[in-house]
């Protein structure tokens, strides 16, 4: 009796070894399992953070071109400020001095400055057929404290946007009235 119960109790053991070793193999797996989903909701969750960041960084620099646009009407209501639509290559938008010419303006608000924008600025401006182009940017090139004519193309802090469009308008009209227009036409008097 006590040989068949060792054999017993060792049987019993085998196999609650066996279990055991069985239940820990689930369980690893399981484990496996819930570690590959939490890698997986952490890689989507810094997924939407990056979108929704970037989201945030296209509508700040949005508002900024609303603003600027705003505030060229307002300095200039009988010039004719020009939006692009979104998703359409271009400039931000354009200024057209009555019978004088016109400017492209690029709004950037990021922080730091790009040798690119003047590139890309440049192209738009030769696509639009403007006179001028402008970048407003807070993060303006090295050399550069408020405003300055950069490569060909005028760059400024937000806050020099409309002086700046002031005295490239003014530029424009006597431009013009070199060419022959009379000076009435160019004030935006009729």
């Amino acid at each position: 009796e006590l040989t068949v119960e060792r054999k017993v109790t060792e049987g019993a053991a085998a196999v609650r070894e066996e279990a055991r070793r069985l239940a820990e193999e689930a369980i690893g797996l399981r484990v496996s399992e819930k570690e590959q989903v939490i890698a997986g909701l952490q890689r989507a969750l810094e997924d939407a953070q990056r979108k929704a960041a970037q989201g945030s960084q296209q509508s700040q620099g949005e508002v900024q071109e609303l603003a600027l646009e705003a505030a060229l009407r307002a300095a200039f209501p009988l010039d004719t400020v020009e939006p692009v639509a979104k998703g359409v290559l271009g400039a931000d938008c354009t200024l057209r001095v009555f019978n004088a010419g016109s400017v492209v303006f690029e709004s950037k608000r990021t922080k730091n400055w790009s040798e690119a924008w003047v590139a890309k600025v440049k192209d738009d401006q030769r696509a639009a057929g403007a006179d001028v182009a402008v970048i407003v940017t807070a993060a303006l090139p090295k050399d550069v404290a408020d405003f300055a004519l950069y490569e060909g193309v005028w760059v400024c802090l937000p806050r020099y946007a409309v002086n700046l469009a002031s005295v490239l308008r003014v530029a424009l009209q006597e431009v013009a009235a070199a060419r022959g227009l009379p000076a009435r036409v160019l004030l935006g008097s009729t």
